[in-house]
């Protein structure tokens, strides 16, 4: 991993040909920006200053460019445009804005190409390589660089073909290529002497010295990379002294030489943090990890990768921050803290899988393929042109021998032909070359366009989920209530819908994952029929609102229960009837299922106004509507059909259509299934685990919540399942930080929560649980915290866990889940009474010895709170779920539940539990229920005790 680096220092050689970064240079740009006299001048300078302040004040150097950009586009000076876009972006670059410097990356693309200068050009696709490198997306990055190299040809400095050599032989170094990589720094060697550039024959050298350790000739890399750093500290080059010794160091570690690995990583932080360099200190904070690691050091270890990842995260600097997850995953499973290695590996494993590297390697793979096959390819074409160039010469003079026999009039003649079909061919490459450029003009416009309508559907889809929430959370709470047939059947009518509609409003906001078929389907058994006759209820209203017929018919051969994904076939017969409707005013809609060669084929009729032919292959586009007064006439979005397609794609199967104008539409498509087993079918008719067992314990709620039915959804839905709750009521962020300080009553033994919204007027939800956790004292910094938050993003999850929220529940939500959620995470907050005198426990023996706890925990005070708060909110739930599991006598599961239990009570000293937990386990198949139940109890009453014991030695 260490010589992945070896990209970024290339990245910025190959960049500084042209620009010539220097910070020392900054007080002679500011006064070239005082005595400027013109506008262009001006640009320039201010050009000037926001590059060379990209390294240490990126904000100060987008601002002098934003100056510079101002002027150029106001006299129309293209080169000051480009220029200052191109420094812009890396600026933002240098920041982490990547979805900002891309855009200003490509502005300066435009206009370098508008120009014609592939030099300056070649520069802006370095960049866009550096942008895409950041983000760990490496293949795109060896596009653009390779791109970059091939525009330095013909350009009069010889350090662009020196950079790109140097630049191919970094991505052999990453792809453990060695021998290769070798070979193009020393080709790039040679120039760079020619040239009497010491700085990169530096970096050649470096990289040489990172291929031998590869190749493990460890002292033939130290020779190497001491004479770099000699080379860079001669030139006060200080990125290349700390490149320099952080090669150094990784010698000596592998070497198991950790005192010099640890001294040389240190002097390279050392000069990156002189430098200004983000990127390169949260790498050394790394390395030095990992030495203390390989030392036996964790706790210095953690310390240091834990620093790393928060300056990774706060730089989106997501390679770094993968491998810091990840190491801080074994760090801490080497001292057996195995809830946080798990979190910590369940984090680095979802960063991992968004930044795709098993993809990136095999389209980089080809990428590298293709570039030596090129090189390959011009090898021989040269080879060719020499013997060409030959037969040429031979056949020249044979020409002339005919010419001066032929005569003037024919070589005239010739010259005119020859003459002609060159202006032809000029006249055309100018012709291709402006159509070329009004295809890519119409491109970017295109793309642009598509950016836009995306957005607007993920900030709609954003808004209608919340009253999405109040009315599913309201059907549900109905429910409860006894209604009367006719009523029980429209209130499961209103509930299918509401779910069908979120399942679509989900689709809608990420609308690309659809369209590039990457929906993800989740496979179970249901009853088919079942859903089916759900339709059919659903449209009975309708059809006899337009006096329409509406017919189902189910061949007699299929199955009643089959394995596919229930609610994405739901969703495209809910699409695809729906449509019919629509478009139809009188006769009739059938839907009709037969059995097709182990596929289940749907067709859906209508009598309605039909499709003209031209619009049938347009009609699964997105927004597409079949003709002008589609939209007047009958509303839609023109999704319908798109998502109907694409859902069907997605499980494998195809969709047709046929219709005639005043004649109806037939839709029909096949999909595959499996018929379900017997197992399965159990599996659906198991009855559900009811709450009403949940603990009985007090429960009190702290809900922070600006929409009043959403309030009203939580209040109502909680009291219906605990029989002991009151709530806390807040409208924003500001009035429950100003209630936690003033205005709330702490209950002994009763669990609290605080429920969060995410968006809300005054202070949002992330703010408010930053302030609880980084301000309040303890316990309340303590105090759990759910998300409430209508958002599925992923970046927006994850901004949740970061503001210190224990987790989140996604908007609509059912009430099981909150209940669930709720379960969960509430905790007791005990608050130590100033003065409390030492109360002797009752005449039972000590139930707990905290000997072992104390000893792994080695007296760590805030280490104990932790473990004695597992042992608070788990156990009672462990507890809950077996007496749930009693009352349904699943003796199996209850031995599970125990089992799980017992390595929480045996880390107490509870032995006497231990004890009952091996009874209950060795005569599981012959224990009776009632013997069960008291043992069950004997448990719980010794975990109460325990919670007394703790309550005298450790009260918080």
């Amino acid at each position: 991993m260490k010589h992945l680096k070896n990209i970024f220092i290339s990245i910025l050689l190959f960049k500084g040909v042209v620009s010539g970064q220097n910070t020392s240079k900054l007080p002679q740009y500011y006064k070239a920006l005082k005595l400027a006299t013109s506008d262009s001048t001006k640009v320039e300078a201010y050009r000037n200053l926001c590059f060379n302040l990209s390294q240490t004040n990126p904000d100060s150097g987008i601002y002098f460019g934003n100056k510079g950009l101002e002027i150029a586009e106001k006299i129309n000076y293209t080169k000051g445009i480009g220029d200052c876009y191109n420094s812009i972006g890396w600026c933002q670059i240098k920041k982490g804005d990547y979805a900002n410097a891309k855009t200003n990356l490509l502005q300066a693309k435009a206009a370098f190409e508008q120009l014609g200068n592939k030099c300056y050009l070649s520069v802006v696709y370095s960049n866009l390589g550096n942008l895409y490198f950041n983000q760990n997306i490496n293949a795109e990055a060896l596009d653009y660089f390779l791109k970059a190299i091939k525009l330095t040809e013909g350009c009069p400095d010889e350090g662009f073909k020196s950079s790109g050599i140097y630049s191919v032989g970094t991505i052999y170094n990453t792809q453990k290529e060695f021998h290769k990589a070798i070979h193009y720094f020393r080709e790039a060697y040679q120039i760079n002497v020619i040239n009497h550039d010491h700085n990169k024959n530096a970096d050649c050298m470096n990289g040489i010295g990172n291929a031998h350790i590869g190749l493990k000739n460890y002292d033939s890399a130290l020779f190497y990379l001491e004479q770099s750093f000699k080379t860079y500290l001669a030139y006060s080059n200080l990125y290349g002294a700390g490149y320099a010794k952080e090669s150094i160091g990784s010698v000596y570690f592998e070497k198991n030489q950790l005192d010099l690995a640890l001294e040389n990583y240190k002097q390279a932080k050392d000069k990156f943090e002189k430098a200004g360099s983000k990127y390169d200190i949260c790498y050394e904070l790394l390395t030095i990890g990992d030495v203390y690691q390989k030392k036996g050091d964790i706790t210095t270890a953690i310390a240091y990768k834990r620093s790393a990842l928060q300056k990774a995260d706060s730089n989106q600097f997501m390679s770094l921050k993968q491998q810091a997850l990840r190491a801080l995953s074994d760090l801490y499973s080497q001292k057996k803290d195995y809830k946080n290695a798990f979190n910590y590996y369940k984090l680095s494993n979802s960063i991992k899988d968004s930044l795709a590297l098993e993809q990136q390697q095999i389209k980089l793979n080809e990428i590298k393929t293709k570039y030596e096959t090129e090189k390959k390819d011009k090898a021989i074409a040269l080879l060719n042109k020499d013997k060409l160039v030959s037969l040429a010469e031979s056949n020249r003079q044979k020409l002339l021998k005919n010419i001066f026999i032929v005569g003037t009039v024919v070589f005239l003649l010739l010259a005119l032909i020859l003459y002609n079909r060159y202006q032809i061919k000029r006249k055309s490459s100018i012709a291709l070359a402006e159509k070329n450029k009004q295809i890519q003009i119409e491109k970017e416009r295109a793309e642009t366009s598509e950016k836009f309508k995306q957005r607007f559907l993920a900030n709609m889809s954003h808004e209608i989920r919340t009253p999405m929430t109040a009315i599913l959370g309201m059907t549900e709470l109905l429910e409860d209530y006894k209604l009367p047939q006719p009523q029980q059947k429209y209130l499961e009518a209103i509930k299918q819908s509401s779910q069908n509609l979120l399942e679509l409003i989900n689709d809608i906001l990420d609308l690309s994952k659809l369209e590039a078929g990457k929906t993800v389907l989740h496979k179970m058994a249901f009853d088919l029929h079942q859903m089916l006759n759900h339709i059919q209820t659903l449209f009975i209203p309708m059809a006899r609102s337009k006096n329409l017929n509406f017919n189902l018919d189910i061949q007699a051969s299929i199955p009643q229960y089959i394995v596919s994904d229930p609610k994405r076939l739901n969703q495209i017969l809910l699409n695809l009837v729906g449509n019919a409707f629509k478009f139809t005013q009188t006769g009739s809609i059938n839907l009709r299922v037969d059995l097709d060669d182990q596929h289940l084929h749907f067709s859906i009729r209508d009598t309605g106004s039909g499709i003209a032919e031209k619009d049938l292959q347009a009609i699964f586009q997105a927004f597409h509507q079949s003709n002008t007064n589609s939209y007047q006439n009958f509303g839609g979005t023109g999704l319908g059909l798109t998502i109907a397609k694409n859902l069907i794609t997605a499980l494998n199967g195809l969709i047709k259509v046929e219709s005639k104008i005043g004649e109806g539409s037939l839709f029909s498509f096949s999909i595959p299934f499996e018929v379900a087993n017997e197992n399965n079918i159990k599996n659906i008719n198991d009855p559900i685990v009811s709450f009403d067992h949940l603990a009985q314990s007090p429960l009190h709620i702290i809900l922070a919540e600006d929409n009043a039915y959403n309030r009203l959804l939580v209040v109502d839905g909680l009291k219906k399942k605990f029989n002991s709750i009151r709530f806390t009521i807040a409208e924003n962020g500001e009035q429950l930080i100003q209630i936690l300080k003033n205005k709330i009553e702490w209950k002994p033994y009763e669990r609290s929560l605080i429920l969060m919204d995410i968006q809300m007027p005054e202070m949002d939800g992330y703010t408010t649980t930053r302030i609880i956790r980084n301000e309040f004292p303890k316990p309340l910094n303590a105090i759990p915290v759910l998300a409430l938050t209508a958002s599925v993003i992923k970046r927006d999850i994850e901004e949740c866990l970061n503001a210190g929220m224990n987790d989140f529940i996604s908007k609509p939500f059912e009430i099981k889940t909150l209940i669930s959620k709720v379960q969960e995470h509430a905790s007791i907050i005990s608050f130590p009474k100033a003065n409390e005198e030492t109360v002797v426990l009752s005449d039972h023996e000590p139930i707990i010895d905290l000997n072992y706890l104390l000893d792994f925990t080695e007296n760590d005070n805030e280490e104990m709170q932790k473990y004695i708060s597992i042992f608070k909110s788990r156990i009672p739930i462990l507890f809950s779920e077996a007496n749930a599991m009693l009352e349904r006598n699943n003796v199996k599961r209850i031995v599970e539940i125990l089992h799980s239990a017992k390595p929480i009570l045996g880390s107490f000293g509870m032995k006497n539990c231990e004890s009952i937990i091996s009874e209950i386990e060795q005569s599981a198949t012959k224990i009776t229920h009632e013997t069960l139940k008291s043992q069950l109890k004997n448990i719980e009453q010794s975990y109460l005790q325990a919670l007394q014991e703790l309550k005298k030695k450790y009260p918080f």
